[in-house]
């Protein structure tokens, strides 16, 4: 009897430890797998994501040496003048100096001249959502641009447009460049030159001698950003601060999540690493196609990214950490670059005469504009709206470019 009961206790125990063994094992080999799903799997896909995006030219090499795209405009940047007013706020009479200053000048006409850049210096860690806009360009446009205005203030608009020459080649470098800072000064640099040649025409100061300097400045020639090149640097701006996880503190690590809650932050191993820039390229696979995409403009392109964006994103997956981080401004970028398309459109159609009510198009492909006509009497307006306008515009007489609406110019006939 005492060996029937030790034998069934023996047994029990046999069971329980087998019952424990198999919950033991199926919990292991449930994470197992989930490791392999979000990081081991990833993982050995890196390279294979890495190649598929280098083959449209986006190189992932941090070794890699070029120009460095943050130095916008290096005649202005590495100046005596830049060295003098580098403290400065942009002045009249610092544009003055710099208008004047044939050695400048010379070096400014060779850069123009000059191919642009082939390959660009891998990002620092910081770029990818750190804005650092180069003072010393930012500081020279604006000072050209007072000292242009107290030119028309006395009516000497051929020195005007002289500085608008100097404005032009500005805009011709920074087009160039795939920096988003490059973009926003591109564009402020570009409003400028389209307002003052609305100005220039409207005071009846166009003549032919003029209009033959100014025409170049409203084609799309050396002049149009890139748009492409500007997604493409943000691909790699990503991939730099994925492989510098590590080196950043916390500050910098959280403001990277979208969602701190329910995001999680892996220990950044580099089994870890190269699962979060897998999946990373993986988002950056789907958005290539778009943006270059040559049908549509840069504006509708930006739209479709940040979709793109947006639907991977509802992961929080440690894997999916540099996903979350990845903005969704390519719309903006977009409608900085298509707004300069349908200003010059519209400021084009109204200088070249010859006009009708109605609508038109312009150009073809991503620089395929609409233009609206409307007859108002004493006015034209003319209109190129953007693809999700609503509110309209305000109205203003002159040139008004709104980010949501698109491009309108409200002149007298």
């Amino acid at each position: 009897m005492k060996g029937k009961l030790l034998r069934y206790l023996m047994l029990a125990v046999i069971s329980v430890a087998g019952a424990f063994a198999v919950i033991f094992l199926t919990r292991g080999y449930e994470g197992y797998a989930l490791d392999r799903e979000i990081i081991g799997i990833p993982a050995e896909k890196v390279g294979e994501r890495r190649a598929s995006i280098e083959k449209y030219g986006i190189s992932l090499n941090n070794k890699i040496e070029g120009t460095n795209p943050r130095v916008l405009v290096t005649s202005i940047s590495d100046s005596d003048w830049a060295k003098k007013y580098e403290t400065k706020l942009a002045s009249a009479s610092m544009g003055a100096e710099l208008v004047a200053s044939s050695d400048i000048k010379e070096l400014l006409w060779k850069e123009v001249a000059a191919p642009p850049a082939d390959s660009y210096k891998w990002p620092d860690r910081y770029d990818f959502n750190v804005r650092n806009v180069e003072r010393n360009t930012q500081r020279a446009a604006g000072s050209i641009d007072q000292w242009i205005s107290s030119r028309l203030a006395v009516g000497d608009y051929d020195a005007a447009i002289s500085g608008l020459e100097w404005l032009d080649r500005f805009s011709q470098i920074l087009a160039r460049s795939p920096d988003e800072n490059a973009l926003v000064l591109w564009f402020a640099v570009n409003l400028d030159v389209l307002r003052i040649i609305e100005r220039i025409k409207s005071e009846g100061a166009l003549t032919p001698e003029r209009l033959a300097k100014i025409q170049p400045m409203l084609s799309h020639e050396n002049r149009a950003i890139d748009y492409q090149r500007v997604v493409y640097q943000k691909i790699r701006e990503s991939v730099a601060t994925t492989r510098a996880l590590p080196l950043l503190n916390e500050d910098d690590i959280y403001s990277l999540i979208v969602d701190k809650d329910d995001q999680v932050v892996p220990k950044f191993d580099s089994k870890t690493l190269l699962a979060i820039e897998s999946k990373l390229l993986s988002v950056w696979e789907k958005v290539i196609p778009i943006a270059s995409d040559m049908n549509h403009n840069s504006e509708e392109i930006g739209i479709e990214i940040d979709r793109v964006v947006e639907a991977n994103q509802k992961s929080m997956k440690a894997s999916d950490f540099m996903i979350q981080a990845i903005p969704d401004s390519f719309e903006q970028f977009g409608r900085i670059v298509f707004r300069i398309t349908q200003a010059k459109a519209i400021m084009n159609y109204w200088i070249v005469g010859n006009i009708e009510p109605g609508t038109s198009t312009i150009g073809t492909g991503k620089d395929r504009v609409v233009i609206e006509v409307e007859d108002r009497g004493r006015d034209w307006v003319i209109t190129s709206k953007a693809p999700y306008a609503g509110l309209g515009f305000r109205e203003n007489r002159g040139l008004e470019i709104n980010q949501s609406e698109g491009a309108q110019l409200l002149v007298a006939k």
